[in-house]
């Protein structure tokens, strides 16, 4: 038969899942508040980048590698996945928005720029940005990635109109101990995908190695690996938008760990009513029969 102690044991044991749980949800692991499901001739698409324009929030760009059947492309496409608009670029990267115009990383050495409407072909930039690339609004420069052999490493640009370049600013190199694919700046910050351990990291924008200020786990329920990259919003939320590879048919709104709670916790949390519940009716029980004794 439960006893008193046996009750509280199941009260104690209860509230323990509930803290573990919630500082789990809490911790690494940001939360996907939407989903866009790709075409179906996507399916094998490398979504290497992301771009965001803050004007339009009914629309995401989406740059592709290596897809079967749509190989080379920057896309727009609406939040549910119906593409509107492409041009070809060979082997897209990383994406950005800023000023009325989305860059994408192209093989041909360097980067390109088009219109919002993607109506014409883009304008190429040369530079040895070879794989990432966000726009930093403060500093109004990018910030470009590229793979090394010890990993890689992310460096500052200016934009040069005149002579449609884009030049590195000297001693701005952050070294990366991982393969940093494409990135998205933030309040100060840069958030990088890294492929090697299918992370996404925050890091700072200060020269040297890298300063790794957090780091997000990506959720079980994200097939593929971390690809493009960029903030955003969704549903009232600051989003990082996060696209997958191998495969690469869906885009995911993430946001910050411990802002939503996960599905989880709400299930654990019933749980823990129920356990609380059934050891109450024993205590109780147990109360009414040392009174009915005595």
């Amino acid at each position: 038969m439960c006893t008193r102690k046996t009750g509280l044991r199941l009260i104690v044991v209860a509230a323990l899942m509930v803290v573990v749980q919630g500082e789990i949800a809490a911790g690494d692991v940001p939360a996907v508040i939407h989903r866009i499901e790709m075409p179906s001739d996507w399916y094998w698409a490398e979504m290497q980048g992301l771009a965001w324009n803050p004007a339009d929030t009914s629309h995401i760009y989406v740059s592709c590698d290596n897809a079967e059947h749509i190989h080379d492309i920057i896309a727009k496409i609406d939040l549910a996945g119906v593409e509107e608009a492409r041009q070809p670029n060979h082997s897209a990267k990383g994406a950005t928005f800023t000023d009325g115009y989305v860059w994408t990383v192209d093989a041909d050495g360097g980067v390109r720029r088009y219109s919002a409407d993607l109506s014409s072909p883009g304008v190429l930039y040369p530079c040895d940005i070879s794989w990432g690339i966000t726009w930093d609004s403060d500093a109004s420069c990018f910030w470009g990635s590229k793979w090394t052999p010890s990993g890689g490493s992310v460096a500052a640009y200016t934009r040069n109109d005149g002579g449609q370049t884009l030049d590195k600013i000297v001693g701005s190199d952050i070294t990366l101990d991982f393969f940093g694919i494409d990135l998205s700046y933030k309040d100060g910050f840069l958030w990088i995908g890294d492929q090697t351990n299918n992370l996404i990291k925050k890091i700072e924008t200060s020269p040297g190695s890298a300063t790794v200020l957090e780091t997000w786990r990506m959720p079980k329920d994200i097939e593929g690996i971390v690809g493009g990259l960029t903030w955003g919003s969704y549903g009232g939320f600051d989003v990082l938008w996060c696209a997958t590879v191998n495969p690469g048919h869906a885009i995911y709104a993430l946001v910050p760990p411990g802002l939503v709670p996960a599905v989880r916790v709400w299930g654990l949390v019933a749980m823990a009513l129920l356990v609380l519940t059934a050891a109450t009716v024993v205590i109780m029980r147990r109360r009414a029969m040392v009174h009915g004794g005595s």
